[in-house]
């Protein structure tokens, strides 16, 4: 019976042993799977959660670690905890991992990644020398690819840190080449040391790799971001250059049009209405959200080229695809109210021209057709005390000089207008308040009028009142 009993005690001693055995494993390996994914993550641009999915790691992989400190998978968990902590920015937690590996491991490859990782340290720390004579060492022996990229990496940027140009550059062409993981990380690299040197062609070269490499549509915010740096420091046109091939990018059309919107809006700014015209165009020929705010844009630049009542309706047809969406509904019904309102003005009611003219500058931003519209208002009812206001408001929005001298020579006529005098003398002021009522009045009853009419015949669209 006792040596049955020592016998069953063995088979339990050795049973608890392998499922100790099994535990461990497997928490080690959950801790590499983690560290794996979150690396993906990472180098993907998705690093909303990383600090707490790199925590996780670290939990597991000292787990596994305390469970078993002599073990043959030692050394790769402390690497594991202090690989984690570098990523969270936990540089003296992981220096002293780094260090505890190197004491611990005799595996050349391991105790090659614990150098690379020093160096990543030192150079997140500042001390780029140092960084750079770790790095030297450690990729003098890498052999996994992936490491030896990411360590290529690092030394681009500790040796960009001191000012040595030429082989940090040759660095970063070297972690592209070494793994393709880090194509995205060191064309960004390139774009932002581009920057910080004024290396125009460095810039161009880094922004086409991140066009044509289909991971690079994850970082699209880092990539708006850089370009935005280039326009505020080179300007508007030298970013649109830097943006060639933009509309051929390896990127989702979603990703892709995000940026056409803000190559539109650069153009425009730099004065290149054809390229800007053009790229909202191409995105307005989607569908969702982003097209419909390509539309926007582009009947919001139609309305400040419309000189004729006939120019919205072209815009309307150009927004009814975007109807769903709010902005597209306050411009569609902004164009029924002063389709009507013009209506009015025609049947009669003159004032209604007034009124038409304030919400294409208000509402529409279409500067010339108020102005065209407050002139015609003040030639119909010249005797009204309102009609210097009108001209007034039409020579505010016209720039050319002959068309602003013309406006001149007709408030010269309403030289006893209560707005004119007030506006060229200061006096009179006090009749204005009255004035003022009495327009707004007016105008109230014809905006009532118009929502009414409109309401019933269902032709506003979206919530009431947009």
């Amino acid at each position: 019976m006792r040596v049955r009993l020592l016998h069953s005690a063995k088979i339990s001693v050795a049973g608890s042993a392998v499922m100790l055995g099994c535990v461990y494993l497997n928490t080690f390996y959950n801790a590499k799977e983690l560290y794996r994914e979150a690396e993906e993550e990472r180098l993907a641009g998705r690093d909303s959660a990383l600090a707490e999915r790199y925590g996780e790691v670290i939990d597991k992989a000292r787990k596994a670690y305390l469970a078993d400190q002599d073990g043959s998978w030692a050394d790769d968990a402390l690497l594991l905890i202090a690989q984690s902590q570098l990523r969270r920015g936990e540089l003296e937690e992981a220096q002293a991992s780094l260090s505890r590996v190197l004491s611990v491991s005799e595996d050349l490859e391991l105790r090659s990644a614990a150098i690379l990782y020093r160096g990543a340290s030192a150079v997140l720390s500042g001390e780029s020398g140092r960084g750079v004579f770790l790095l030297d060492g450690a990729l003098a022996s890498l052999q996994d690819d992936r490491r030896r990229a990411e360590g290529h990496l690092w030394r681009a940027r500790g040796l960009l840190q001191q000012g040595l140009v030429d082989p940090g550059w040759r660095d970063l062409d070297q972690a592209e080449a070494a793994h393709g993981s880090y194509v995205v990380a060191a064309g960004l690299e390139r774009v932002v040391w581009g920057i910080a040197l004024g290396d125009s062609a460095r810039i161009l070269d880094g922004i086409q790799t991140l066009f044509f490499t289909s991971q690079a549509r994850e970082h699209g915010d880092s990539i708006l971001a850089l370009l935005l740096s280039v326009s505020e420091r080179w300007g508007p046109g030298v970013t649109v250059d830097f943006m060639v091939n933009l509309d051929r990018a390896h990127w989702s059309r979603s990703e892709r049009d995000r940026l056409l919107l803000t190559r539109a809006s650069l153009s425009f700014e730099a004065g290149d209405t054809t390229a800007a015209v053009g790229d909202l165009e191409r995105v307005g020929g989607g569908v969702g959200e982003l097209a419909a705010t390509a539309r926007v844009s582009l009947a919001r630049w139609r309305l400040t080229q419309a000189d004729q009542l006939a120019d919205l309706a072209q815009v309307r047809t150009l927004l009814l695809p975007a109807v769903a969406f709010v902005e597209a509904q306050t411009l569609l019904n902004g164009i029924r109210r002063v389709e009507l309102l013009v209506d009015y003005g025609l049947d009669g009611e003159r004032v209604a021209f007034f009124g038409a003219a304030e919400m294409m500058r208000d509402v529409l931003g279409s500067r010339r057709l108020a102005s065209a519209f407050f002139e015609v208002y003040s030639a119909l009812d010249s005797a009204s005390p309102w009609s210097g206001k009108a001209l007034l408001a039409a020579k505010s929005l016209v720039a050319q000089p002959s068309s602003r001298s013309s406006l001149d020579d007709r408030l010269g006529t309403l030289r006893e207008n209560a707005y004119v005098r007030y506006t060229r003398e200061g006096e009179g002021g006090a009749a204005l308040g009255a004035l003022e009522g009495s327009l707004e009045l007016a105008l109230s009853d014809l905006l009532e009028r118009a929502e009414a009419q409109l309401v019933a015949r269902r032709l506003l669209v979206g919530r009431p009142g947009g």
